[in-house]
């Protein structure tokens, strides 16, 4: 009885170790899994924390005047200031750039 549990412990153990070698090989994803989030939105598919996501891949990128971050110009939060489209990567940068726009400007 006790080498049964025993050889069964050790073929756990050695699948074990080959999942985890697996995952490590294969960059963390789970085996048999397609990536079905964008690259870059921490795996959730979300645009930093706005619930949105990308429509398409090639989209034109816009730089957030506030934070700097890359956005896809079509998920990005839009502001007119000034005469001039400003786009965010999310309303809180959108909120801080306009609470105080003159220390932002570069």
């Amino acid at each position: 009885m006790f080498a049964l549990i025993g050889w069964l412990g050790r073929v756990l153990l050695i699948l074990f170790i080959v999942r985890l070698v697996m995952s490590l090989l294969t960059g963390g994803r789970s085996l048999g899994r397609r990536r079905t989030s964008a690259p870059g939105t921490g795996g959730t598919g979300n645009t930093r924390g706005t619930g949105r996501t990308p429509s398409a891949i090639g989209t034109r990128l816009v730089r957030d005047p506030h934070c700097g971050t890359y956005v896809a110009e079509t998920t990005a939060v839009r502001t007119l200031h000034g005469g001039e489209m400003l786009y965010f990567c999310s309303n809180k940068c959108r909120d801080a750039y306009m609470a105080a726009p003159q220390a932002n400007a570069s």
